[in-house]
């Protein structure tokens, strides 16, 4: 089994989940500096992710690669910005609602978290109406649907050259998360989205905008956190430094990845160090 060997004030973590970055030809061209917070980002997640698995994903700086060569988003500033395989190269990787809950009924015991979005989710053929959902390439590698170490890309990532440094290793953090598959418009994260105030309806929509919304694992009951109704819904509303929030204040260091943040992480797939 391949191991990632991190190392953090010189104490060596092995870490059976690996995500691999490379860097396209913007990113090579970068400052180092750039590339070691890239691996440092890469090292957080990995430190608190405990799946065997390999996640491939490719970096640019100041553009987002679109693993054939080319960019889906260039001049990127102080922004970033980040997609799947499956979006990067426009494919759609539609899977049944019934394969995906089975792949989460098998990994549900890894957490109180994880066994109470299962047990929000009706054993039938739809959810709400919806037979097929958008599966990133990262998780269905998390829930044991495609080989543990695919080689094939599973995501793209792009940093603006102009984030303050201050701000760099937590855009990185987030960024690399949505390459994974934290991002709405696909499942299971969207199996976690209701519409404003709980109890509310799931919110399947993959707009760039949406109504007032949260993130719950017991059926929309209560609410872990709310949700971004612009710039990208699959993020947090909060203004607190969280990593997860949709903007960051420049120049202002973000917190670590709080708790919430893993329990995200560990609702729409991961098995993640810390959640019960």
């Amino acid at each position: 089994m391949t191991v990632g060997l991190l190392s953090f004030a010189s104490v060596p973590i092995v870490s059976p989940f690996v995500l691999n970055l490379s860097f396209d030809a913007s990113a090579q061209a970068a400052p180092q500096s750039f590339r070691d917070t890239c691996n440092a980002a890469a090292a957080a997640l990995m430190a608190v992710i405990t799946d065997p698995i390999t996640m491939n994903i490719i970096v640019g700086y100041n553009e987002t690669p679109d693993g054939l060569g080319g960019s889906v988003a260039t001049n990127l500033g102080a922004g970033a910005r980040s997609s799947d395989l499956g979006e990067t190269t426009g494919g759609i990787n539609q899977t049944s609602y019934t394969t995906i809950r089975a792949a989460l009924s098998a990994k549900a015991s890894r957490s109180a978290n994880s066994t109470s979005l299962l047990n929000s989710l009706p054993n039938t053929s739809s959810l709400n109406g919806s037979s097929n959902f958008y599966l990133p390439r990262g998780l269905g590698k998390a829930l044991g649907l495609i080989a543990a170490n695919d080689p094939a890309l599973d995501g793209s990532s792009g940093i603006g050259s102009s984030v303050p440094a201050a701000n760099l290793l937590g855009v990185c953090i987030h960024e690399f998360t949505h390459a994974m598959g934290r991002e709405h418009g696909s499942a299971p994260f969207d199996f976690c989205r209701f519409l404003s105030p709980p109890p509310g309806a799931r919110n399947f929509g993959a707009g760039s905008t949406s109504p007032a919304q949260y993130f719950s694992v017991d059926g929309g009951a209560t609410s872990l956190v709310s949700l971004a109704t612009s710039s990208d819904p699959g993020d947090f509303a909060a203004t607190n430094g969280d990593i997860f929030q949709a903007l960051y204040a420049p120049g202002v260091t973000q917190n670590p990845l709080s708790a919430v943040d893993l329990k995200v992480l560990d609702a729409i797939g991961f098995t993640v160090l810390g959640v019960v």
